[in-house]
């Protein structure tokens, strides 16, 4: 197991961990190697894939982003995604020319500060990197899911998502905009009064992208294991349970990618158990990803009362920690389903629980 503590200041607990990203890194590479971008595209394949490949071998954190799933996903992906790539790539590349960039139709590419478009042409790639704009430290917003591939693998979150929508109405586009705002404001809030946090979240979460759904539904989230860097979040006028959404899915994040090093499951183990936070019966990984989201959540309750003094946050923390306590107990029970890897995993999860201050 190699959740490593990121000291800067000094502050042990559960903000403070990192997970090793090796294998995220080690397949990306692997996946550059075999790259062979669409020759459409007119790029200096050599020059983008040696950059790439080199990014992958320093760890860059740039690289933890929807963008490489052009090269990392289990389906074939369309010329747009790879061409979101290549801009990717020279976004984050300040020396070394990578040529040019060739694009038949208008095309949605990703930049730091969000999505822009690139019009049918050629494009040099450093001209292209000036519109990408500036690295920032905060999630970026996209509603259309542009800066990843397929829009259609979240489940029924895709029902709620902005690009099934389009065209939008007056008030659909007020509404977004409103959305993004909030979101943006529940972001700042957070790296204001909880820097730690923010950091935390940063580390795994790249991009938000914000759900349509009703205000009378309940409130809805999600991730995937495959598509890294991204959380799907609905919000709300209620900006604590958007900031339990961020928190809550960028520590399932965190988990996927810590399980990617070893398995943490005992094969064919198919006991099904009650779950603190669906009504159905979960298998134990779903235990195992709501425990220890829950852990996360009960910390960020506990810290933002001892900052701002939010009563609201007092309820919220005595529910929170009976579903934690009743996830721990579950696993505790089941431990014989955990291999070595999830053994270990589970004690790290107890002991900054522990240390977090949020029991």
């Amino acid at each position: 197991m190699t959740l490593t503590p990121n000291n800067a200041s000094g502050r042990r607990g559960c903000w403070t961990l990192r997970c090793n990203k090796d294998a995220w890194f080690a397949q990306l590479e692997r996946a550059a190697l075999a790259w062979n971008p669409p020759a459409e595209l007119r790029l200096d394949v050599e020059a983008v894939r040696g950059t790439l490949m080199e990014a992958a071998r320093r760890r860059d954190p740039w690289l933890l982003h929807p963008c490489a799933t052009a090269i990392t996903d289990r389906l074939p992906q369309p010329v747009t995604a790879h061409a979101r790539l290549a801009v990717w790539v020279g976004a984050n590349t300040v020396d070394g020319d990578l040529g040019g960039l060739a694009l038949g139709t208008q095309t949605w590419v990703w930049g730091h500060e969000g999505s822009f478009t690139l019009e049918p042409g050629i494009h040099r790639m450093s001209d292209i990197a000036l519109r990408a704009g500036s690295p920032g430290h905060l999630p970026v917003p996209d509603p259309w899911g542009d800066s990843f591939a397929y829009r259609d693998e979240f489940g029924d979150l895709t029902n709620d998502a902005w690009w099934n929508r389009a065209p939008l109405s007056e008030e659909g586009e007020a509404r977004l905009a409103n959305d993004i705002h909030a979101l943006l404001r529940v972001e700042h809030a957070l790296a204001t009064i909880l820097p730690e946090t923010a950091a935390w979240v940063a580390d795994v979460t790249r991009v938000v992208v914000p759900l349509a759904s009703p205000p009378s539904a309940t409130f809805r989230s999600g991730t995937l294991a495959q598509l890294p860097g991204v959380v799907l979040v609905e919000v709300t006028g209620q900006p604590l349970l958007t900031l339990e959404a961020l928190v809550h899915e960028s520590a399932h994040l965190y988990f996927h990618l810590e399980e990617t090093l070893e398995p943490f499951f005992v094969p064919n183990h198919g006991q099904l158990y009650n779950s603190p936070l669906r009504p159905d019966p979960r298998p134990l990984r779903g235990i195992f990803l709501a425990y220890h989201a829950l852990g996360y959540m009960c910390a960020l309750y506990n810290d933002w009362l001892g900052a701002t003094g939010d009563e609201r946050c007092t309820q919220a923390l005595v529910d929170l920690r009976v579903a934690r306590d009743e996830a721990r107990a579950t696993l505790e029970q089941a431990f014989d389903g955990l291999t070595d890897a999830g053994q270990r995993f589970l004690q790290i999860c107890e002991e900054q629980e522990d240390e977090s201050g949020s029991r």
